[in-house]
């Protein structure tokens, strides 16, 4: 028998609950509605009075508006509409949409969202104990060029206008630009950098407001490097950049960061000892096995890199990895890990312009790895120009900018024998073949 019931509050899970109480999924307090009890909750369920808050969206322009849907995303009004679209439009094919709240980490690298269905009898709308699988959604962040062009794009001209300022009063080079979302800016998304830049534009706006009090002419402000660091003080935070000056037992490595891509530099040095190995800068387990396997790799085939027998008996190694403050793992840097050792054992130097990534085995062959787009990008913004990377991440170079790769060369390894001739410089191959 099919009743009207009136929704009187929001259960812990969402769900409307009426006087009975009956759960009610997906519908808001205020509304009348009509369905069959069963158990402790409504089957059958249709909605004979909706709430205004379901009825209107709170944006005109929010059909036909994707900015809204964006500026409004965090309304609850706007949520819950939204929710109901989807609800309908998934009941409408015999599916349920048990809603779960969007969860975003800050200091995580990647944004989810869990959205799950499950087909259900008649059609009709269940609650979310009843959720059978979840499917989950990786957002990565933006690329450093994603970021210019938000701001280019959207941020800039949104803060002008919200300040009373127009184009002609203020300007951002794009060195300053790029300075505020290297040196003032570390985020997976662009919060911060609005921020930022809204730091900017009331700095332009107090000047504009100043010369129109004393009667004066609009002032037109450019904002350069210098005028950011005027403005927004000292640099907060601090990219590697590629070291110019090689040395022996020194490679440069690329890592994935919640924040985009960066480099890192693998030192080794050696010291009068009996053969051990120290591992600082706080690696993980996966890491500190790369270091064993590249060990590994060298002593197995030492004759084959030029060494002698027992180079490293009477000698202890210490790999370091800097920036010891924060941790690091994965298996990426495999084959950074095996140049530097093999460049302090042959004391010749790595190319300072090339820099590396791929996981080693003790086959000697080179694996792929994942995050090839976040370590192009931000081996590019460290100035290094050629990239060493396993031949089966030859696919995701797909992802990257075409500006990013026009301007860079790679060179693809299937096994550490393709590594060699790329790594080491001209004047150590001289030497060796004289």
């Amino acid at each position: 028998m099919t009743t009207e019931y009136r929704i009187t509050r929001l259960g812990h899970h969402g769900d409307g609950i009426t006087e009975g109480p009956l759960f009610a999924p997906l519908t808001l307090p205020g509304e009348v509605v009509t369905g069959t009890p069963e158990g402790d909750r409504l089957a059958d369920l249709r909605i004979v009075t909706p709430s205004a808050d379901r009825v209107a969206p709170p944006c005109r322009h929010f059909k036909s508006c994707g900015g809204c849907q964006l500026q409004h995303a965090s309304d609850p009004f706007v949520a819950t509409w939204k929710q109901d679209v989807v609800a309908r439009a998934l009941a409408a094919n015999g599916l349920e949409a048990p809603f779960r709240p969007i969860h975003t980490s800050p200091p995580q690298s990647r944004r989810r969202a869990t959205l799950s269905a499950r087909r259900t009898k008649k059609g009709a709308l269940a609650g979310f104990h009843a959720r059978a699988s979840d499917t989950i959604i990786e957002i990565p962040g933006y690329t450093h060029h994603d970021k210019i062009e938000i701001a280019k794009q959207f941020l800039i001209p949104k803060l002008l206008e919200r300040h009373g300022l127009e184009r002609k009063h203020m300007s951002i080079e794009k060195a300053a630009l790029e300075d505020v979302i290297n040196y003032h800016t570390r985020e997976a998304g662009v919060r911060l950098l609005e921020q930022r830049l809204a730091d900017l534009c009331r700095s332009a706006a107090v000047k504009v407001a100043s010369a129109r009090e004393a009667n004066k002419k609009d002032p037109r402000i450019r904002m350069t490097p210098r005028m950011v660091e005027r403005v927004l003080g000292n640099k907060r935070f601090e990219y590697e950049i590629a070291q110019r000056v090689a040395t022996a037992g020194v490679a440069t490595g690329m890592a994935w960061t919640p924040t985009g891509g960066d480099i890192l530099f693998i030192e080794a040095t050696a010291m009068p000892g009996r053969g051990d190995l120290v591992i600082t800068g706080k690696l993980g387990e996966v890491m500190q096995e790369s270091v064993r396997a590249a060990m590994s790799l060298i002593r197995s085939h030492y004759e084959d890199y030029g060494l002698s027998a027992g180079f490293n008996r009477e000698m202890d190694i210490h790999l370091h990895v800097p920036a010891g403050a924060v941790p690091k793992d994965g298996p990426s840097a495999g084959v950074t890990i095996f140049s530097a050792l093999l460049s302090l054992f042959k004391q010749e130097c790595i190319r300072a312009e090339v820099a590396m990534t791929g996981e080693i085995t003790l086959r000697g062959s080179v694996l792929p790895v994942g995050g090839i787009k976040e370590k192009v990008m931000g081996a590019h913004r460290a100035g290094i120009r050629h990239i060493l990377m396993p031949e089966r991440n030859k696919r995701d170079l797909s992802d990257v900018k075409d500006d990013v790769k026009k301007d860079m060369k790679f060179t693809f390894i299937k096994t550490i024998d393709d590594l060699l001739p790329e790594i080491f410089t001209k004047t150590s191959n001289q030497n060796k073949s004289a």
